[in-house]
């Protein structure tokens, strides 16, 4: 039997402040495209860099696409 996973992300649309423009989300994990050395890590926290902050108010000198 073949079981779905679900992962939760942070997804980014546009430039802004973090907390208005960040999206809370729930994705499947599809187990059929991992390979035979896959491993499955259970993650209970997962800081944000301050570099990213940057990136997501558009403010890092280089602007990247979003």
């Amino acid at each position: 039997m073949q079981t779905t996973l679900w992962s939760k992300c942070i997804q980014i649309e546009k430039f802004g402040e973090p907390n208005e423009v960040s999206i809370l989300c729930t994705i499947p994990i599809d187990p059929k495209k991992w390979n035979e050395n896959a491993a499955l890590i259970r993650w209970i926290a997962s800081p944000i860099n301050l570099l990213d902050l940057n990136i997501i108010k558009g403010k890092y000198k280089k602007q990247t696409q979003i």
